[in-house]
């Protein structure tokens, strides 16, 4: 009988361990673009306080100067002060973007554990039906590249 105790209390133990690791797995995923229709919308793995959000072009910058970033060009910003799991922009065909055309996307958020803003940011874009997204280790030119080869 004590046996059976604790076989079942061991079991109980690793069922939550096995939940929390899940939790904290998904707490840090990136988010994720996709295309539906002529519509970008942006997935986070859970809500977020969105602040600001923009758009820019990562091929065309505003200015060059070589002692200081680069500006790259707007496509669209947008305050939005809202907590969400997700952020639709539509029509994009009305702001220019392109396929086969570099962009990235810039947001400002806060969340319950941080009080300062974080900047977060992904390059994306698009290729036929899909989003095709920058890897976290691609350089931008390697990126920007891939978004303008044709596939057969």
């Amino acid at each position: 009988m004590k046996d059976r105790k604790i076989i079942g209390y061991t079991l109980i133990a690793l069922f939550l361990l096995s939940i929390i690791f899940i939790l904290n797995k998904n707490k840090h995923e990136e988010f994720k673009i996709s295309l539906i229709n002529d519509s970008l919308v942006i997935n986070f793995p859970n809500k977020i306080f969105v602040k600001n959000y923009a758009i820019k072009d990562f091929e065309k910058d505003n200015f060059s100067n070589s002692n200081g970033p680069k500006e790259y060009r707007k496509v669209l910003e947008n305050s939005y002060y809202k907590e969400v799991d997700h952020i639709k922009i539509e029509n994009i065909s009305k702001y220019n973007i392109i396929p086969d055309h570099a962009y990235f996307y810039v947001m400002t958020q806060e969340n319950d554990h941080d009080l300062n803003a974080s900047l977060k940011s992904l390059g994306f874009c698009i290729k036929g039906n899909n989003v095709l997204l920058q890897n976290s280790r691609e350089e931008d030119s390697a990126f920007i590249e891939k978004c303008h080869a044709k596939y057969k």
